[in-house]
């Protein structure tokens, strides 16, 4: 007979593996959507795969090429997570999201990513307002 520890022990682990297979297919699902919707903006769709610079080309898609370099406020401790949301809302701006959708984007980005990939009316609107223009 398996002790209480035992059982526990497969719960945790059971837990942690299916953490880690939603976690892969949300990565997988931004991954493949991010390369068409990059194409769809004029960017070449590998550019999706480079972890920290598909950040870059994402920033360079929502604000335009000349704001590249400001994705560097994620660094900042405390003002990083809030940009991510800003720069997340935006890019969902940018490819015709109305307000309400892009709020939804903040939060089911992979699901909303896919939407936008294969919905044409959702091509590529052009550079967003930047906030320190």
């Amino acid at each position: 007979m398996y002790s209480d520890e035992a059982l526990l022990n497969g719960m945790l682990i059971g837990f942690w593996l299916i953490t880690i297979a939603i976690s892969v297919v949300w990565y997988l699902l931004t991954i493949f959507s991010n390369m068409v919707l990059f194409r769809r903006a004029g960017y070449a769709a590998w550019k999706a795969l480079i972890p920290i610079y598909n950040l870059y080309i994402q920033q360079c898609i929502t604000f335009g090429e000349e704001k590249g370099i400001f994705i560097l406020f994620i660094l900042i401790p405390v003002a990083g997570p809030i940009y991510s949301l800003y720069l997340t809302y935006n890019y969902g701006r940018a490819f015709g999201l109305s307000t309400v959708q892009s709020v939804f984007y903040l939060f089911f980005t992979p699901l909303l990513n896919v939407y936008m990939a294969f919905k044409e009316e959702h091509s590529y609107k052009g550079p967003q307002d930047f906030f320190l223009n």
